[in-house]
């Protein structure tokens, strides 16, 4: 049987783990301090840690094998509710990799290990080709600026229309390629054109 942690949130629980282990960005880059005792933007599951315990997670960094955005778009409406009943979540599938990146920028991490924990790790336990620049790779990747800048959920496209990560350093993609075709580039986006790997374990409609 092969375990996978996800939601990890401390140091001490990473190293108590013997398995494939997943870290959220909102646990690497938010912390309880951040926000009001009541903000139910800041409720999640697991909950926000301290400042202390956010920073002994990033120092597991090399431990940790995936990032995953665990994206929960829930309304500010929805969000507005007293803290024990708001529903827990945040969005975050759009910055996740920005604020990697950015971190990559102020030489907190490797670039080499971003990719391994978004996109290698991850198609290597999921069974489905991986992502590169060698033959028979998948053609799919990003080109990301020097310029580092902050979140602005009002330039996000999430439909939810906001973000935890407000005024946070974040850097966006310049250019987006999917499957050898450019879907994004400084700002136009174009027919994208998905595909459906099966991986291990999985079927897909016509399959079943």
């Amino acid at each position: 049987m092969r375990l996978h942690f996800c939601h990890m949130s401390t140091a001490a629980s990473i190293e108590a783990a013997r398995g494939m282990v997943e870290v959220t960005p909102h646990h690497l880059f938010l912390s309880r301090e951040m926000f009001e005792e009541d903000d139910t933007r800041a409720r999640m599951n697991p909950p926000l840690r301290d400042e202390q315990t956010r920073r002994g997670l990033w120092a597991c960094w090399d431990k940790i094998d995936v990032i995953a955005s665990d994206h929960a778009p829930h309304t500010l409406r929805e969000k507005a509710l007293p803290f024990q009943i708001a529903p827990s979540g945040v969005p975050g599938v759009e910055t996740m990799v920005p604020l990697l990146v950015a971190a990559v920028r102020n030489r907190r991490i490797t670039l080499a290990s971003v990719m391994e924990k978004t996109s290698w790790r991850p198609a290597a336990i999921l069974g489905i080709p991986r992502a590169g620049f060698e033959p028979g790779d998948r053609a799919d990747f990003a080109l990301y600026p020097d310029e580092v800048t902050r979140i602005d959920a009002s330039r996000l496209h999430a439909k939810c229309g906001w973000s935890p990560f407000e005024g946070l350093n974040a850097v966006f993609p310049e250019e987006v390629v999917v499957r050898g075709r450019r879907a994004y580039s400084c700002g136009e986006y174009y027919e994208p054109q998905p595909a459906w790997y099966p991986g291990q374990g999985f079927l897909s409609a016509e399959d079943k």
